[in-house]
């Protein structure tokens, strides 16, 4: 069994304090896109990324310096090119993954859900003359906005990236398969963010206090909630439960993941229904006036 490391009172405090500074890092337009670039096609050395982005390459070398300093990207091969020239590979890690999706919007603009309100910020103007899902359109920020709001191609940070978060990309295909690919994706900004928070600020469960471990047990804490609190009719419950059977029960890790999940959320269920019970017992017990309650 894999021992569980928890961090000392000085780890932890540096870690807050690196989430304070990096959460208020304002993403240039090329580091932007070079995240981009490592998690649709997976570990590129520098001169790829400044082809597949276009992006000038002394600028690429700046900016991968400047990821890297932050933990976003890592080297995962070193080499010397037939030139004998030092080479470097790059990866984007599962800490830039998660900050990078929670660049995902969380609302869309009124002039893209309502076409009869005015363009204000020329978003369907871009839309009608710019394909904003390759990466080497993206120049603005408007640009940026549009791809992550409708082109971020999860499906392909899963294939190129499957070890980060194996659980999750490793059965990425299977959960297409069974139709909840599309509920787990629209659930990753807002848990990419929680799991950001609770990591750095050491808000972890015993087990879960590495990144990847900790944002698979919240995806699925949710995706689970979603249907324990969903009124469906006994048809719809039969087939949801089959449903979510069928996710857990894919892989043995899943499976022991969906233990920790079912044991915490019966808990959590336990506690609401004895505080309503509660709640009830002392309006039993408490009488209203003769002539009713204020008006």
């Amino acid at each position: 069994m894999k021992e569980v490391y928890y961090p000392t009172a000085r780890e932890e405090k540096a870690k807050e304090r690196k989430y304070e500074q990096i959460s208020q890092k304002a993403l240039s337009r090329s580091e932007l896109k070079t995240m981009l670039t490592l998690a649709y096609y997976g570990p590129q050395n520098r001169y790829n990324v400044s082809k597949l982005a276009n992006i000038k390459y002394p600028v690429i070398h700046r900016v991968m310096k400047g990821l890297h300093r932050l933990d976003w990207v890592t080297i995962v091969e070193k080499g010397r090119s037939m030139k004998n020239v030092r080479t470097r590979t790059y990866g984007i890690t599962s800490e830039g993954l998660l900050w990078l999706m929670t660049k995902i919007p969380k609302e869309i603009h009124e002039s893209i859900a309502d076409p009869s309100t005015p363009d204000s910020l020329g978003l369907r103007e871009i839309s009608r003359k710019k394909d904003t899902s390759k990466l080497e359109n993206l120049e603005s920020a408007n640009d940026f906005y549009l791809h992550l709001l409708f082109d971020f191609n999860i499906e392909q940070i899963a294939a190129a990236n499957t070890a980060l978060f194996p659980l999750i990309f490793e059965n990425w295909d299977f959960f297409r398969k069974i139709d909840v690919a599309g509920s787990l994706k629209g659930e990753m900004p807002e848990v990419a963010f929680s799991t950001l928070v609770d990591y750095f600020y050491s808000y972890t469960r015993d087990g879960f206090h590495d990144l990847e471990t900790l944002f698979a047990y919240k995806l699925f804490s949710i995706f689970l909630e979603r249907y324990v609190k969903a009124d469906l009719f006994a048809e719809e419950k039969e087939e949801e439960v089959d449903r979510t059977a069928s996710v857990f029960q894919h892989s043995p890790p899943l499976r022991d993941l969906f233990s920790k999940i079912a044991t915490e959320t019966e808990t959590k269920l336990e506690r609401s229904l004895d505080f309503v019970r509660a709640v009830s017992m002392k309006l039993a017990q408490t009488s209203l006036p003769k002539n009713g309650p204020d008006t």
